[in-house]
């Protein structure tokens, strides 16, 4: 079974910014920022271009960030779809790793 991966910025409810990917999609993941990590990924709607996800940590290092996001994306589990971070700031906000702060979703 295919694993896939949710985000959702903040204001998903309202601007739909928010993308669910497949783990076979994955293209890589990189430093954005002293404090931001973007994993980019083949797009999802067949274009050929890529797409990235933004996101903003705190309380670790980049590389520390890295190393959470790998080991979500590498955990097995019977779940098909793993939401990673969504409606960050809000009451209902999920982060899996306990150190995201905001989602960024962009297409390239």
């Amino acid at each position: 079974m295919e694993q896939y991966f949710y985000f959702g910025e903040s204001t998903v409810e309202t601007t739909g910014e928010a993308i669910c990917f497949p783990l076979s999609k994955l293209l890589g993941i990189r430093p954005a920022s002293s404090s931001s990590i973007s994993i980019h990924y083949q797009a999802v709607d067949g274009t050929g271009d890529a797409d990235d996800v933004t996101l903003t940590h705190t309380g670790t290092s980049t590389k520390e960030a890295m190393n959470e996001l790998v080991k979500v994306f590498s955990t097995k589990t019977n779940k098909p779809v793993t939401v990673v971070a969504d409606r960050l700031g809000t009451a209902n906000a999920i982060d899996v790793t306990g150190i995201i702060t905001a989602v960024a979703c962009t297409k390239s």
